[in-house]
């Protein structure tokens, strides 16, 4: 609720931010105050914004349903129409993949983020790491780890990797 109030209150970024971070945590917000914030975005002409935060909301609510074709179909439109997913949707896409158990998908957006320049952000690759561990791939969680310390990334948590 609290994004929804600083939308009201003319606080926009500062609601983005709550929202983002809500995201980034695997939380969706509610209907009424996603829409509001994606009215807010639209009326103040940030439509892109405002595409972009849609997208991430339906790519995680599919993914927390385990519909991995609707959340790929949904990335693939953003394409389509030429909207240029963001770091959102590709934290949303990375993450909903790893709750639909294919993380061998999540390998080819980690590379179109890095072939976009778009820096991938800890929860990214903590996301990652801790799927690679579920799969009992430790060896590709502990590269995930060292690319994300020499990217200057600090984790969030500790991994045990055993040599």
């Amino acid at each position: 609720m609290e994004n929804a109030g600083c939308s009201k209150a003319g606080r926009l970024e500062e609601g983005l931010r709550l929202c983002e971070r809500m995201m980034e945590r695997g939380l969706v917000p509610s209907c009424w105050a996603f829409n509001l914030m994606a009215g807010k975005l639209c009326e103040s002409g940030v439509v892109k914004r405002a595409d972009e935060i849609t997208y991430s909301n339906l790519i995680a609510s599919y993914g927390k349903l385990g519909e991995f074709q609707q959340v790929l179909k949904l990335y693939y439109e953003m394409e389509y129409r030429s909207l240029s997913p963001g770091l959102l949707v590709f934290e949303s896409l990375i993450r909903s993949l790893c709750q639909c158990r294919k993380l061998e998908k999540t390998e080819k957006y980690l590379r179109i983020m890095k072939d976009r320049s778009i820096a991938i952000s800890t929860c990214v690759y903590e996301t990652l790491i801790s799927g690679y561990f579920e799969k009992g791939d430790e060896l590709r969680a502990s590269q995930l780890n060292n690319e994300m310390v020499s990217r200057g990334l600090k984790p969030s948590c500790s991994y045990m990797f055993h040599p």
